[in-house]
């Protein structure tokens, strides 16, 4: 899945655009369309709300991005309400509402409250006009800085324009942005109510507004009005949860990566937004790839280049991009949408669904060109059944069932994304297995390695008793192979076409979330991020096992910054050894180190440590285990964000070896050359930036230790 859809109370996860803290017994908000000719187009999908239900339980597929604050801690949420125009037609806008529920034809004034407070976006959108025109209404406070009732309009994330209404009850006037200096970028509108309640008697404590049109042709407006151009608020990147060195949008959800692939030089991911990277490290945003329609929100699935030109879909001779998803409506079928321009805008085939099996539990389709039977497979799952299918198909549009692979490994959840791909065993060209990952519920990715001739994927036999035989330390998680063993490592996807594929390799990327806590995570404008892109390498053990070796993309390290150095053969006993914060301190770090015990019975490092905070990655000795402890991470932004993970891992030599990647909400970790990886979301304070080597039981001697400053990829 890509879009929140596990929500405490879904007409409050679909809150969405204009704010209004009302007070009862109130007119009808009026329109005023004096002196205006009413051009331009919609400047995103239903831009002018005129549309049911009347009360917005369904609003997500329109694009709209999740509401924050108080609209979801104290029952508030958003509408439609009418206005009323002079010439007395109606006319929807949105309104927000106070705490409590609103009944399916109620007036918005019949609710009492000041006090619903949030922010919301609307679906990213390209400028291509002179002039944004639209109508806003509601409080005008002043002077006052930051302006707590706003429109802001984000260009790349960053605030250039701002507009409140002018303080006048329930009366919407039209106004403008001249934004030709910003034609051909991405931007979002950001709707603010952040008006204390306390002030409410004396100024209107609300914001109302309809009607958001492309247009070369300026709305009328008085020359007193409060609305102007001018840059406003921080740069977006810079918000204090921001990830610095990993993927994430300026002003929206991100979700399951969906259809990474490589070419003519450029990594591409979506999510159902799009952004491309020379270095899987550096990301430029290009336009929304997706948008859900009024049929079907947009779920996970892939992209593939269609080189042979199968589906027909080529212009000009092109190779077309085909993009096919998961369309979750009243059941979820998978549908198709096609690219002429190398992925930058897209069409939906006229004939969708081209594939529907009548269930409302089917989807995330990947795609691939299977070469031995040259044709395209299709890999789908079947959660509640823990079942993945594979469909055949020459030419994109027309499938057929081949065969289902399942139940298998962890049960435990249901099964979601999976990704099949061939890879080489210890890099032998003659010795290749096909591994089979799947996403299970709120896990991580368990993986198979097997056999698949283009119609049926079966266990290798050797991994097959490996895989019976498999004792995990977290046991509810089910005994399976995992790709990574923390708790925010979901929707594994594949790079397609990737340069390492020669080598029997696969470069991989992931969404850094939970679906226990994903709609709890603190941050906005945006929500979600990915991990770093790791490249994977099948190997087996001594005694035959098989295991994924990952380790992050080598231009991670054109990040590095401050370099900080320990002396060899250090030794830490039954305490900490803490680093010199001037030497080396930060939320953006990544440590190599290498600890052999002496006596310790737990052993490890310590990051983003402040006065009440720390995050440990340690090792215990008698249960032969990796561990990660958040308990004390910073804030715990929901009961089910657990604390304390572990995993089964032997030292080499009598040595445990950690690559750890610090971000300002997230820490990877890669134990004993990627043998095992954790990942995990944190929230500390930014005073929180100190680390420290710890030994508990006895001592650890510190073999080596090298810490160096990352840069942020944004600034």
């Amino acid at each position: 899945m890509n879009f929140p859809t596990m929500t405490k109370n879904i007409r409050l996860l679909l809150a969405t655009l204009i704010f209004v803290a009302s007070c009862s017994a109130c007119s009808p908000i009026t329109t005023n369309t004096t002196n205006l000719e009413r051009s331009g187009q919609p400047l995103f999908p239903s831009a002018d709300f005129e549309f049911n239900p009347r009360i917005f339980n369904a609003y997500e597929k329109y694009g709209f991005s999740k509401a924050s604050g108080d609209f979801i801690r104290m029952g508030g949420g958003a509408l439609l309400t009418d206005a009323v125009n002079p010439d007395q037609t109606a006319n929807r806008v949105f309104a927000s509402y106070g705490p409590g529920p609103i009944e399916e034809g109620a007036s918005v004034f019949e609710q009492i409250g000041y006090r619903a407070t949030g922010r919301i976006l609307s679906p990213m959108f390209t400028i291509d006009s002179d002039y944004i025109n639209f109508q806003i209404g509601g409080g005008y406070h002043g002077s006052q800085e930051p302006k707590t009732t706003a429109i802001r309009l984000l260009v790349e994330g960053e605030a250039v324009a701002e507009a409140t209404g002018r303080n006048k009850h329930f009366k919407l006037d039209w106004e403008t942005w001249d934004v030709k200096l910003y034609k051909g970028k991405q931007a979002v509108i950001e709707f603010i109510d952040e008006h204390d309640e306390r002030d409410a008697i004396h100024s209107l404590a609300y914001i109302a507004a309809d009607n958001f049109l492309a247009s070369n042709t300026p709305a009328t407006f008085p020359i007193d009005s409060p609305n102007r151009i001018k840059p406003v608020i921080q740069k977006i990147y810079s918000e204090p949860f921001r990830p610095q060195f990993h993927y994430s949008a300026p002003a929206e959800w991100v979700g399951d990566p969906d259809g990474p692939l490589y070419h003519d030089g450029k990594y591409h991911i979506f999510y159902w937004g799009h952004a491309q990277s020379d270095d899987l490290i550096h990301w430029e945003q290009l336009p929304r790839a997706l948008y859900d329609d009024s049929e079907n929100r947009t779920y996970t699935g892939s992209v593939i280049i269609d080189h042979d030109n199968t589906s027909g879909f080529s212009k000009n001779g092109e190779s077309p991009w085909i993009a096919i998803y998961t369309g979750h409506g009243d059941k979820q079928t998978q549908l198709l949408a096609y690219s002429n321009d190398n992925g930058v805008s897209w069409n939906k085939y006229k004939n969708n669904p081209v594939l529907d099996i009548n269930s409302t539990d089917f989807r995330d389709p990947q795609i691939f060109w299977h070469h031995e039977s040259q044709q395209w497979i299709m890999s789908i799952a079947l959660p509640l059944e823990r079942k993945i299918q594979f469909y055949q198909s020459d030419n994109l549009i027309n499938w057929t069932l081949a065969s289902t692979f399942g139940p298998a490994g962890s049960t435990t959840q249901v099964w979601e994304v999976s990704d099949l791909f061939p890879m080489r065993v210890n890099g032998e060209a003659n010795n290749t297995k096909w591994v089979l990952v799947v996403s299970v519920g709120e896990a991580s990715g368990q993986y198979f390695v097997g056999h698949f001739d283009g119609n049926e994927y079966t266990l290798d036999p050797t991994f097959e008793a490996q895989l019976n035989s498999i004792r995990n330390v977290t046991s509810e998680r089910g005994n399976a192979l995992w790709v990574d063993y923390g708790d925010d490592y979901y929707a594994f996807n594949s790079f397609m076409n990737d340069p390492v594929a020669d080598k029997g390799k696969r470069l991989a990327t992931a969404w850094i979330g939970n679906w226990k806590y994903a709609n709890d995570v603190p941050t906005f404008p945006w929500k979600g991020f990915h991990g770093i892109p790791r490249e994977l390498s099948l190997e087996t053990d001594q005694i035959g096992n098989f295991f994924l070796r990952q380790h992050p993309v080598s231009s991670i390290t054109k990040l590095r910054n401050n370099h900080w150095s320990l002396p060899a053969n250090t030794s830490v006993n039954n305490t900490e050894l803490e680093i010199d914060e001037s030497e080396i301190y930060g939320d953006t770090l990544e440590i190599h180190a290498i600890l052999e015990p002496v006596s310790a019975r737990k052993f490890g490092i310590k990051v983003r440590i402040g006065e009440s905070e720390e995050t440990l990655i340690g090792y215990d000795l008698e249960k032969e285990s990796l561990y990660f402890d958040r308990s004390r991470s910073g804030l715990k932004i929901s009961e089910r964000f657990d604390g304390y993970q572990s995993t089964l891992l032997k030292l080499e030599d009598g040595k445990l070896k950690l690559r750890i990647f610090v971000d300002r909400t997230s820490v990877e970790v890669f134990a004993n050359d990627g043998i095992k990886t954790m990942t995990n979301l944190i929230f500390p304070s930014l005073q929180s930036d100190k680390v420290s080597v710890y030994a508990e039981g006895g001592a650890v001697d510190i073999v080596s230790l090298d810490i160096w400053q990352l840069n942020s990829i944004w600034h």
